[in-house]
């Protein structure tokens, strides 16, 4: 719960659009949502429940302390630091990579923007 408690400030931080309503080619399986995407709140729950039960095991195993597991958790924290500080530079260098007229044809724009339908905000915009 708290995960998903932090993770909804960040979705309304970032304000992106589900893929379905821009992405023709998509068939969603599921139903359609009308909430934020990003970050997804179903890989928070997986994410953090899968991190305690690790954490859980490798105490009761014996192999840690408690606070051992709890310091470990910590590297949660560093991969967003890094999604954090890589987000932007990465986003721009797979746009300038797409937009080489030699790849075009290897990394195809997707359906919507070749029918000419209106792109969702690109991440490296997000302040």
């Amino acid at each position: 719960m708290i995960a998903v408690g932090l993770n909804e400030p960040l979705a309304g931080a970032f304000a992106e659009g589900r893929p379905h309503p821009t992405r023709l080619d998509l068939l969603p399986l599921g139903s359609r949502s009308s909430d934020f995407s990003f970050p997804s709140n179903h890989a928070v729950m997986a994410g953090a429940v899968a991190a305690v039960l690790m954490a859980f095991a490798r105490v009761y195993v014996g192999v840690h302390y408690p606070w051992d597991v709890a310091a470990g958790l910590v590297g949660a924290l560093v991969a967003l630091l890094g999604w954090t500080l890589l987000r932007v530079p990465l986003t721009t260098v797979t746009g300038w990579l797409r937009d080489r007229p030699g790849l075009r044809q290897t990394f195809p724009a997707p359906a919507a923007r070749q029918a000419g339908l209106r792109e969702p905000r690109a991440a490296a915009s997000v302040a």
